[in-house]
């Protein structure tokens, strides 16, 4: 049987190391990430789930090609880049070298953007004749474009992760909005047509 003064000992020994985890800097990020990792996982659970109720399984196709022509559109409009601009940016001497950076990044990622709003104005011949396709059609370049200049590359340059974070997620709160809209709005005008 242990005796009360090292039970004590024991116990405050416990305790001051608990008290270390839970007020050093990377026990309360680590924390902090994890739960608006959660936050943004959940939005956009919550989100995904209105989309499907919302559309039913004739247009739930629809939305999920949007989605993969975001995901595609994505890959070109960065071109995988977000490493490189990262090294890059670490690398540069100034903040006159980082702002030029940042902004031949953004400008050629407009550039493809509007290349890729081109190509679906190119298609609206054929989507004319498949009225279904339009909307979803019209949300692809606007995603792809909010989605690629979004600044997470450079809060991980400037070794800012919780920020990170919590940029995805205002990004999943603002996709779940869209969706919102989107979604209410295209049923409406769906139900017009009928």
């Amino acid at each position: 049987m242990l005796q009360p003064e090292l039970t004590t000992q024991r116990y405050r020994m416990l305790l001051s190391r608990f008290q270390a985890i839970f007020t050093n800097r990377t026990s309360r990020q680590a924390v902090q990430m994890t739960a608006l990792r959660f936050i943004g996982l959940g939005i956009g659970a919550v989100a995904q789930i209105y989309a499907a109720r919302q559309l039913g399984p004739e247009k739930l196709g629809i939305s999920g090609m949007a989605l993969a022509a975001v995901a595609q559109g994505g890959i070109l409009v960065t071109l995988g880049a977000n490493t490189l601009l990262v090294r890059e940016y670490k690398a540069a001497k100034t903040d006159s070298d980082k702002e030029s950076l940042i902004g031949a990044a953004y400008t050629l990622r407009t550039i493809i953007a509007g290349g890729l709003a081109l190509f679906i104005v190119a298609a609206l011949p054929w989507l004319w004749q498949h009225p279904q396709y339009l909307l979803a059609a019209a949300c692809v370049v606007p995603l792809i474009f909010f989605e690629s200049n979004q600044a997470l590359w450079i809060l991980q340059a400037e070794e800012k992760t919780p920020a990170q974070y919590l940029a995805n997620v205002a990004s999943a709160v603002i996709s779940g909005t869209l969706i919102s809209l989107f979604i209410v709005t295209g049923k409406q005008i769906g139900r017009a047509h009928v």
